[in-house]
């Protein structure tokens, strides 16, 4: 037996049985239905469990060309109205946004009936079963009978919750190849970290595999601060050492969601090259913005604070970093980052005094958290 989906998830595949007998005859070509859980290609619209039009209709020669989906099963069926006898409708079907489809055309084409002035095709599953790309789009697409040329809807994708809705938006920039999003290497560990969440919410494991993927994708690719000596070299390490850390929260969350010691090992690895930079020298404490050591600003000693409190409680019998976070957060609260407002600003003059400059958002909710983890460990009040 052969596997007939792309195992990177890319295409649905085609296949043909042939035999070589005085000449090679081979059936005709088959690609296998796609299930959804419950839900398969070829179902009867009848039985949705909703009818939403998520783009708007398109028109052509006074015909109607409408697509609609029961975003809760993930399924989708094209209609068209206001026709005659032979007139079609099909679906076109994307795992990459619409990009391509050259596998996904004509799904359920049909032509309207001798008497008749509308049909529809089957229903459709439109979202990867194996969650390993993007969700999947459709568009319905139309042709009158005595045209050639025809037209489609816009590409829609399901949103059977928020989350998946979310969970598949994000996932579209995710590179396979590569294993990562593009637009930032520090948004990329922001971004797994969310699918984890994602995952622990929701129940849904659809997205898993882009935990491993991005962790053996990459985990030897990035240098550890331009020394070929340095201990860390290979791992999620940048000579900013805020981007290292929001990666060794991607790991945390990672190893929260799958058990993985692994990943919980790379949190220590990275937590122990951000604690590096935290020195007593300049301003009695927290953690240097980058290797250079030109700044002490509030993102840094703030990831270092979750961190150091989530190592605590995720380490058996630690006491080590348990010490640490309760420095860092007696630090954080002496420093003069919070201002007169009760809010974090970006970090602290070459005098050690609050620098007035943005309370950025991302701030407020590492020192929320942070504390809030410090807490959790410890039970002080104080720091909640």
């Amino acid at each position: 037996m052969y596997n007939v989906t792309d195992p990177v998830g890319h295409r649905r595949g085609w296949v043909r049985a042939c035999a070589d007998a005085a000449g090679v005859t081979c059936t005709d070509w088959f690609r296998p239905r796609v299930c959804d859980g419950t839900a398969c290609d070829g179902a009867d619209p009848a039985t949705a469990a909703r009818d939403e039009r998520p783009v708007p209709a398109t028109t052509l020669y006074g015909r109607t060309i409408s697509l609609h989906m029961d975003q809760a099963n993930g399924l989708a069926w094209g209609v068209v109205e206001n026709g005659g006898a032979g007139d079609e409708i099909w679906l076109d079907r994307s795992w990459d946004e619409g990009a391509s489809w050259p596998e996904g055309s004509s799904l359920g084409r049909t032509s309207v009936p001798s008497g008749s002035a509308s049909t529809r095709t089957a229903m459709f599953a439109t979202r990867d079963p194996r969650g390993l790309l993007y969700g999947g789009a459709v568009r319905a697409c139309g042709r009158e009978s005595a045209h050639q040329d025809g037209s489609c809807t816009a590409w829609a994708r399901p949103a059977p919750t928020r989350a998946r809705g979310a969970a598949d938006a994000l996932m579209a920039s995710y590179r396979t190849d590569e294993g990562w999003w593009r637009s930032s290497w520090w948004n990329s560990a922001v971004a797994l970290t969310s699918l984890s969440d994602f995952a622990r919410s929701t129940g849904r494991h659809d997205y898993d595999w882009v935990i491993a993927r991005t962790f053996e994708q990459n985990k030897g690719v990035f240098p550890a601060g331009g020394r070929s000596s340095d201990p860390v070299e290979g791992h999620f390490i940048s000579r900013a050492v805020d981007d290292a850390a929001w990666w060794a929260i991607a790991w945390v969350a990672a190893y929260d969601q799958t058990g993985e010691r692994r990943y919980l090992d790379e949190a220590v690895t990275i937590t122990d090259y951000v604690r590096g930079f935290w020195d007593t020298g300049t301003c009695g404490g927290g953690v240097w913005w980058n290797r250079e050591r030109t700044y002490k600003n509030a993102v840094t000693s703030g990831l270092y604070l979750w961190l150091t409190s989530a190592l605590h409680q995720r380490l058996s019998g630690d006491t080590v970093w348990g010490a640490r976070a309760v420095t860092a957060g007696d630090w954080y609260l002496g420093s003069g980052l919070i201002n007169g407002s009760g809010l974090v600003n970006d970090g602290l003059t070459s005098g050690c005094a609050n620098n007035g400059q943005t309370v950025w958002s991302y701030n407020q909710g590492l020192a929320i958290g942070g504390f809030t983890e410090l807490w959790r460990s410890t039970g002080n009040t104080r720091y909640l």
